[in-house]
């Protein structure tokens, strides 16, 4: 018990210096490769913010990484929206943005895009909600468009001592007509070698679980490409959809049903990760919660034409792009439907098993026993600024004892490998981040100790 109280001190001062070294949240205007953007940052993370180009979050920042892919050819320019129509050629920013799906050129409820004149090239609108040191909060707004008969939209929220982005899309009825989509939110991850901008990185990787009870026989489907492509497998316990960027154009669904996605760049070890709500009982466009596209060289079918598509760092530049559908939403004219997701950044070399709200899992938590000696170990990304304790519980639930594991932060692996003295009377253990208020923020990974 001494050595119980003795951890909890230390832990309670541990956290409290950290706290000092929390930055405060700020958003303010500024010019962004030429663009008038705004700019949202903590002190962890910066998220550039283009309003006039269909409302892009640009790029976002993790210790001066960028993580988004920027077209090198549109740095800076704002393309006029009529130079953006249906069948025009595709002014792909770069970037983060939201769209209506499903995407198609045979019905009125399917999107044609892109291009897209007003989702996806209309000026959004853009209103400062909250500016404080905890929290600050952005809402673009989108013009009405006519065609698909909504206005969309979204609010993004950063907070204190995280990594975490919170975006809460929005889809409103503008029309005289019921209207179905589902909200599609499109990110493109810059795939370039970083020591060679001619080449791409050929360590480039994403991850996805896959359903057990997946509608698609493999666990994912085929939507453009060669059904060959060597970029998509399934790993070797069947539960993970590996995606590796390998300069072929493709694309896959899936009816992904564990609510997160992960990219990750093995060379810098820098990893994005994205966590949604499924819902298992709804019906989502092209039956699938996750997307996943590939920019590259090769054919593929659209709108009924083969296309030959090339890559490189000219008109194409290299990107992935990781894609989370909402459900479809029905609605009548004035309806809204809300669609909540979150980004997440932190230092990985992959792969990745497990998304949690405190991080993301590249190895499992394991205790290794050599006689009366034991150790702790995994590896993971930590999401935000604070502590890492590990707390032992007794079989009825009790909290036996806690160890102060050290400061973690989102700009660090959080590489854990340490000896420790399991109590006698110790069930389970659980690995917690904790902030500078010693407030629970999720646990890392837990563990049974004994059957």
């Amino acid at each position: 018990m001494k050595h119980f109280f003795l951890n909890l001190l230390l832990s309670v001062f541990a956290l409290a210096m950290v706290s000092a070294a929390y930055a405060q949240c700020k958003i303010e205007r500024e010019n962004y490769l030429g663009w008038n953007a705004i700019k949202l940052s903590n002190g962890i993370i910066t998220l550039h913010v283009v309003p006039e180009i269909g409302g892009r979050v640009m790029q976002l920042e993790l210790d001066g990484h960028n993580f988004f892919s920027i077209h090198p050819k549109l740095k800076g320019k704002v393309v006029p929206a009529a130079e953006s129509d249906f069948g025009m050629g595709w002014k792909n920013y770069g970037g983060d943005k939201v769209w209506t799906a499903p995407q198609g050129w045979e019905r009125d409820d399917q999107w044609p895009g892109p291009p897209d004149p007003v989702l996806d090239a209309g000026a959004y609108s853009a209103e400062i909600v909250a500016n404080n040191s905890e929290q600050a909060v952005l809402r673009l707004t989108s013009p009405q468009d006519q065609k698909s008969g909504v206005q969309l939209g979204r609010t993004i929220t950063i907070y204190r001592g995280s990594s975490r982005v919170q975006i809460e899309s929005f889809m409103r009825n503008i029309s005289k007509r019921p209207v179905r989509w589902g909200i599609w939110e499109v990110t493109q991850h810059d795939t370039t070698d970083a020591n060679t901008q001619q080449e791409f990185n050929k360590n480039f990787w994403a991850y996805a679980p896959i359903n057990p009870r997946s509608k698609f026989p493999k666990g994912y489907d085929y939507l453009f490409g060669l059904v060959n492509n060597p970029a998509f497998s399934v790993d070797e316990t069947g539960r993970f959809l590996r995606v590796h960027y390998c300069y072929e154009v493709g694309k896959v669904a899936l009816d992904s049903n564990a609510g997160w996605l992960a990219v990750v760049n093995r060379v810098s070890k820098y990893g994005f990760f994205e966590t949604f709500d499924y819902e298992p009982n709804a019906e989502y466009p092209d039956n699938a919660s996750i997307e996943f596209w590939l920019q590259g060289a090769g054919q593929l079918i659209n709108n009924q034409e083969i296309t030959q598509m090339e890559g490189g760092p000219g008109e194409f530049p290299y990107l992935m792009e990781s894609e989370v559908l909402s459900p479809f939403a029905k609605l009548y004219p004035g309806e809204e439907y809300k669609f909540s997701l979150s980004w997440f950044v932190g230092k990985t070399d992959g792969p990745v098993t497990d998304v949690t709200p405190a991080g993301a899992v590249n190895q499992s938590l394991e205790l290794i026993t050599d006689g009366a000696s034991s150790r702790l170990t995994g590896k993971f990304a930590i999401f935000h600024q604070g502590n890492a304790l590990a707390s032992f519980y007794s079989a009825s639930g009790g909290k036996v004892a806690e160890l102060q594991l050290g400061e973690v932060t989102p700009s660090k692996e959080f590489v854990l490998d340490q000896n420790i003295q399991v109590p006698n009377n110790a069930y389970r253990v659980s690995i917690t981040v904790r902030n500078s208020s010693n407030e629970n923020l999720g646990a890392l990974a837990q563990r049974i100790l004994k059957y």
